[in-house]
């Protein structure tokens, strides 16, 4: 182990990265949080430490080829962050959750226990996580460039799309529930945003540019928030 990496956005993590270093004399490195999803150069051979709500920067860190190893600091049982969390169960030992992150044994007992990713175990892992966007490409977006170019029945194609990303939806419960605009706190959620659009286009029989184009934002806001939380890897 090079170095111990914490998200500066949590005073747990960055105040057990910090007594973790010093005790195993390594260094500390804190980046931002807005950092994440542009291009780091982390040492591979490091350990992040996050709690369980910064595991949403996981699967971008992972997608970047962040290869080092997690320690996870919860307050509830592995097995029920490691349940919601698939992310988690990829690579021996390189991912393990701290049930007593107060405890500087057990942290201490943990950390040294972890080995990084194997860049076998990494490369499978960032094909996983592209699974997602990739079923949106297939089993989605055809529909839709159909209702783009207005040869198609349209009605068909309209229930095609409400029943194939609806499948998608049912299988990302968080992503499902991110607004549809982050920016505004009234927002509809990605889902009813969705089911609001389908329906208005079926009941108006409007299958213009305007709503084609709204139901392809509604696509690139789920698959950014899929992509971002790492979900149905």
């Amino acid at each position: 182990m090079e170095t111990i990496l914490a998200i500066e956005d949590s005073l747990a993590g960055v105040a057990a990265a910090t007594v973790l270093s010093t005790l195993l004399n390594v260094d500390v490195q804190l980046p931002k949080s807005e950092d994440i999803h542009q291009s780091l150069q982390l040492p591979r051979k490091s350990v992040i430490i996050l709690t369980e709500s910064q595991l949403r920067y996981l699967a971008a860190l992972r997608r970047q080829g962040f290869a080092g190893a997690v320690l996870v600091l919860a307050s509830k049982p592995s097995s029920k962050v490691i349940e919601k969390h698939r992310i988690l169960r990829f690579g021996d030992k390189s991912h393990i959750v701290c049930e007593s992150p107060w405890v500087l044994s057990a942290l201490l007992t943990n950390i040294v226990k972890l080995i990084p990713l194997q860049p076998e175990n990494l490369g499978y892992l960032q094909s996983e996580l592209e699974i997602p966007a990739n079923r949106l490409e297939q089993e989605v977006i055809p529909h839709l460039k159909n209702l783009q170019k207005g040869n198609c029945n349209q009605k068909v194609e309209l229930e095609k799309i409400e029943e194939s990303f609806n499948t998608l939806l049912q299988s990302t419960p968080v992503a499902r529930h991110q607004l549809f605009n982050p920016q505004d706190p009234h927002s509809d959620q990605i889902q009813q945003k969705f089911k609001f659009l389908i329906d208005e286009m079926r009941s108006s029989e409007d299958y213009g540019k305007k709503n084609v184009a709204l139901l392809q934002k509604i696509f690139d806001r789920w698959c950014k928030s899929v992509l971002d939380m790492g979900e149905d890897v």
